[in-house]
């Protein structure tokens, strides 16, 4: 594998594949023009207050809020491919047993509740290059994944959706 690919810090850990050397600084941007985006929307140019009114202040927080916890659930759940000392191996338990990538996937559904608590047309906006840009990375890192694992990953991504959280979702309970 090609080390000027992926991220300096998997070096270490034989058993992860690599990611994106540059997701972390993109990640970073997205995250900071997002939040520029609904802070001008709401400040200065008020277009989410044309779309506030039609939805009740305590639904668009529960709303937010459970998408933001289910977020940060596949987030931390995701990381532990970080944390754990295992031979390498394609991980299909937890969340990774309902999505390839609930990292991203998490990190989408955030951006959605905080886009859905403050609706601000400008983060609805923002959110789409955010989760093209989580797609494109994914799609970057499998390539990594399957010349690592092979056939293995190969089988896993026939079991498993990329992000889609519903598809995922029917497999556990119709299993």
């Amino acid at each position: 594998m090609n080390k000027e690919k992926t991220n300096k810090k998997h070096n270490r850990k034989r058993d992860l594949a690599g990611e994106c050397k540059w997701g972390d600084p993109v990640q970073f941007i997205l995250f900071f023009v997002f939040m520029i985006a609904v802070v001008l929307d709401k400040s200065v140019f008020n277009f989410s207050n044309n779309f506030s009114s039609f939805f009740p202040t305590w639904a668009r927080w529960l709303a937010g809020l459970i998408s933001i916890l289910a977020g940060v659930i596949f987030i931390q759940d995701g990381h532990r491919v970080f944390d754990e000392v295992r031979r390498p191996r394609v991980i299909k338990e937890g969340v990774f047993k309902i999505v390839r990538h609930p990292i991203y996937l998490g990190s989408i559904m955030t951006y959605f509740g905080f886009s859905i608590i403050s609706m601000s047309v400008l983060g609805f906006l923002i959110l789409l290059p955010i989760a093209a840009f989580y797609y494109y990375i994914s799609v970057y890192e499998e390539k990594l994944l399957l010349e690592k694992f092979g056939d293995e990953y190969r089988n896993y991504m026939k079991e498993t959706p990329r992000m889609n959280l519903f598809s995922g979702l029917v497999k556990i309970i119709s299993s």
